[in-house]
């Protein structure tokens, strides 16, 4: 593992690195851990998160949701919830899947035949014995591994050019320049966190106000552990005729800064910011 990763994890008594369960310590685990058991540790402990609890909370809304559909006449809950939509109907649905994974299974052929050579590869140069399998645990790991040796792409290297403040200066320059928008942070806001930011988002031309956006960037104990939009109030115009202005939180969690070295993205983490300031400027605007 690359030793950013390493001195980013916390420390505990014992001396050891502690490693969660959220998305920032799993996928890297997944993509770049060259030991297989520790991959599929990793793997079954992600996706067996409260499974004492949610298989009976699953089990209930499957009931349930079922019971609901019989009620309204309808054969399954799929067909209640396609009924207005494209698809308009479960049969629909399937048949397009099918379809589409008929296409498509050539094209996996070939991609798995290729991740399968790489295992083997590197399973004998760690002197361990290939099974002949592709396990979910080997997919993220392999993929990487075919992109730094056939196409040399590494994406740890690439991380050096995504620094966070450099991303949020060039996103919003180019928002503000497509739709005539000004960003400006306000200074010593009162916020949930002293870590979250406070925006003020005003017309370009016309100075108007336009909202405010808050962004929450970096992981913490206790805090949702992936990225999302929050919409906190909405724009509309008030029974008095003046305009109540949008207010939004993003919510992402990007490695944290360290003494020595910025907080840098991968360019999965650039379109995610890209993504979730989208929803973030169309909720506003």
């Amino acid at each position: 593992m690359p030793e950013d990763f390493i001195k980013s994890l916390e420390m505990v008594e014992s001396g050891k690195r502690k490693v969660t369960l959220k998305h920032l310590h799993v996928m890297p685990i997944m993509k770049m851990a060259a030991d297989p058991e520790t991959r599929k540790k990793v793997n079954f402990a992600y996706e067996s998160r409260c499974i004492a609890e949610n298989i009976p909370l699953l089990e209930k809304a499957i009931s349930l949701r079922h019971k609901k559909a019989q009620i309204l006449s309808y054969p399954t809950h799929s067909d209640f919830v396609t009924e207005l939509l494209m698809a308009r109907s479960a049969a629909n649905v399937r048949r397009f899947l099918t379809e589409l994974a008929e296409k498509m299974q050539p094209l996996w052929a070939k991609e798995k035949k290729v991740l399968l050579e790489l295992k083997e590869e590197e399973c004998r140069r760690q002197g361990l014995p290939f099974d002949g399998e592709l396990h979910i645990w080997d997919v993220e790991f392999y993929k990487n591994l075919l992109e730094k040796q056939h196409y040399k792409v590494d994406k740890e290297k690439l991380r050096e050019y995504f620094p966070l403040d450099v991303v949020m200066k060039g996103m919003f320059g180019i928002y503000e320049l497509l739709l005539r928008l000004k960003f400006e942070e306000v200074e010593n806001p009162a916020l949930w966190h002293p870590e979250a930011r406070m925006f003020k988002v005003t017309d370009s031309e016309t100075k108007e106000l336009l909202g405010y956006f808050f962004m929450d960037l970096f992981p913490r104990e206790g805090k949702y552990s992936h990225f999302c939009n929050i919409p906190l109030q909405p724009v509309c115009r008030k029974q008095d005729g003046s305009k109540q202005v949008g207010v939004v939180a993003v919510v992402c969690n990007f490695p944290k800064p360290t003494a020595d070295k910025p907080s840098l993205l991968t360019h999965s983490d650039v379109e995610t910011f890209f993504h979730e300031f989208g929803h973030t400027v169309h909720h506003i605007c």
